[in-house]
């Protein structure tokens, strides 16, 4: 499935504006939030609204977003891998938790 079917916004509610998303902004969670528990909330909510439509024409598209949302977790749950990944960030990159927010979107 190509890309246009914008499952960032679709599924996960991340506007056009965040590509590629953070490792935060995947995961809907503020930047530089470090609290395990945190962080695995985020992942079990946010592969759950990509599962939904990980069947049929959907099914390669939502591997690889489910495939970037254990990146982010394995990244984020690592002190070193997050403190190397923060440097990268732009200091005004900040997003509200919108992703709690939402509902899984999906169609």
């Amino acid at each position: 499935m190509a890309e246009s079917s914008d499952s960032y916004r679709k599924w996960l509610g991340l506007p056009e504006a965040q590509r590629p998303p953070t490792h935060y902004q995947l995961l809907g969670l503020s930047t530089g939030e470090s609290d395990r528990d945190v962080i695995n909330a985020a992942v079990i909510r946010q592969s759950g609204c990509v599962r939904n439509c990980q069947s049929g024409k959907f099914a390669d598209d939502a591997t690889r977003r489910l495939n970037e949302i254990a990146a982010a977790r394995t990244c984020l749950l690592n002190p070193q891998q997050r403190t190397a990944c923060d440097r990268t960030l732009k200091p005004t990159v900040e997003m509200r938790p919108a992703a709690i927010l939402l509902k899984c979107r999906f169609w």
